[in-house]
């Protein structure tokens, strides 16, 4: 994007003001920049359209120290899978995963040790991408990869680079889409991040 800034896509029942509050800005930033060709703040929004969120914060909130008890213990934190900063939140059901952004080829890690379950690409819009199953039943997902290299069977450690940063499948530039799965469910993955 030209500026710092959220590039976000409307859905129904989007509006001004909930975006705002979302990103944490003024409703008058959004409506003041000229390529949101937006009136007021009342303007209705068209699903599907693009809007540019000047100075947006789409970084979550810090997550609780407490997991909920919907979340499943581990007797360890996973470490980051990638240097960078978040440009994408978890949220169900569309975004079940991190976004960490970064520059292509940066260095992806496994977040602990365990067994890569799958390598390869997938026709889901991930593109490249890497799973591995850890030994207390969580699987961890590392997607848009630019290059992978570890093959499925593959023992792993905690912090092993397991691959590079890319753009791959349906991405909108380079980052990693981390994902955190145990029991067919998808976890937030800060909940288990230091």
């Amino acid at each position: 994007m030209p500026l710092d800034g959220v590039y976000h896509k409307v859905k129904e029942g989007d509006t001004i003001k909930k975006l705002a509050t979302r990103y944490r800005v003024t409703t008058e930033k959004i409506v003041g920049y000229a390529l949101n060709n937006l009136q007021s703040a009342e303007d209705p929004l068209t699903p599907g359209a693009m809007l540019i969120v000047p100075d947006g914060d789409a970084t979550p909130p810090t997550p609780p120290a407490v997991k909920p008890p919907s979340a499943p213990w581990r007797n360890r934190n996973f470490v980051w899978p990638a240097g960078g900063r978040l440009t994408q939140g978890f949220w169900l059901p569309a975004h079940p995963a991190l976004d960490i952004g970064t520059y292509t080829g940066a260095p992806v890690w496994a977040a602990d040790e365990g067994v890569v379950a799958a390598a390869g690409w997938s026709s889901y819009g991930y593109g490249n991408y890497v799973i591995v199953r850890h030994y207390d039943g969580f699987e961890t997902l590392y997607a848009h990869l630019s290059r992978i290299d570890v093959s499925s069977g593959d023992a792993v450690g905690r912090g092993q680079q397991i691959g590079a940063v890319g753009s791959t499948g349906r991405s909108t530039g380079p980052h990693l889409h981390f994902e955190v799965n145990k029991g067919g469910r998808s976890y937030n993955p800060l909940l288990y991040l230091p």
